[in-house]
């Protein structure tokens, strides 16, 4: 009886921890879009950006024909990811901005906004 009842609580212990560790995967859990554009930037474009990269601005923009030239012609009148880092002016240079595919992890190009291709604004 003993027997019993030991091997039955050892079973449903058993079944709640592989149930409670199989739950909970680090893979479900996505990195932040502005996160994946802030990754893309060398040691020096990220030592420029004085607050957190989650106060960028994410927009999504319909790619034209100057951007296409920039980040690939084959996105022509697709829509990206525009990821702007703002109050990063150093001289000449002004706020950065990081294009990424709707996939959310794949890093198309970057721009300064000083050097921004014209083209429309990015939709809200």
């Amino acid at each position: 009886m003993k027997r019993g009842l030991f091997v039955t609580v050892v079973v449903l212990m058993t079944a709640i921890w592989i149930g409670g560790c199989t739950g909970y995967s680090s893979n479900n859990r996505e990195i932040p879009l502005e996160m994946t554009a802030f990754n893309s930037l060398s040691d020096q474009e990220q030592a420029r950006i004085p607050v957190s990269p989650k106060d960028s601005v994410v927009a999504k923009v319909r790619v034209h024909e100057e951007l296409a030239a920039l980040i690939g012609e084959h996105f022509n009148g697709k829509e990206v990811y525009s990821i702007t880092f703002k109050h990063t002016g150093i001289g000449s240079l002004n706020d950065i901005q990081v294009y990424v595919d709707l996939d959310k992890h794949t890093i198309l190009g970057k721009e300064f906004q000083d050097e921004k291709l014209p083209g429309p604004e990015p939709e809200l």
